[in-house]
């Protein structure tokens, strides 16, 4: 049995990843992590407010992420895309490390 690749779906609180093996959906090996969208925002929010004073939403973060024009300074708009940037990362950090002992796993079984 060979693994083909897996699946990813980030939603409001946990990013889910889904192994296929020959093409089909292997349950065994379906991982959730609490790290969704909504986690990342309410971060970007408390560290905003913190470093900035300035009270923002998720509509902010959503504009500035789409690239579309907000009143938020450059530097706002700056720490916003890193902190996504960095949410990103971990994210694909965590499934990595889960996708290698899925890897092991099959390998070894």
């Amino acid at each position: 049995m060979t693994v083909d690749s897996g699946r990813f779906d980030i939603g409001g609180y946990t990013t889910d990843v889904l192994l296929l093996r020959n093409g089909k959906p292997d349950l065994q090996f379906c991982r959730s992590l609490e790290c969704g969208t909504i986690t990342m925002n309410n971060e970007i929010i408390r560290r905003i407010n913190a470093r900035y004073d300035l009270r923002i939403d998720d509509e902010h973060i959503s504009a500035v992420l789409n690239n579309e024009e907000t009143i938020l300074p450059a530097e706002v708009k700056a720490e916003i895309c890193t902190a996504a940037k960095r949410h990103a990362g971990i994210i694909l950090n965590q499934h990595y490390a889960a996708l290698t002992c899925i890897m092991l796993s099959v390998i070894y079984s």
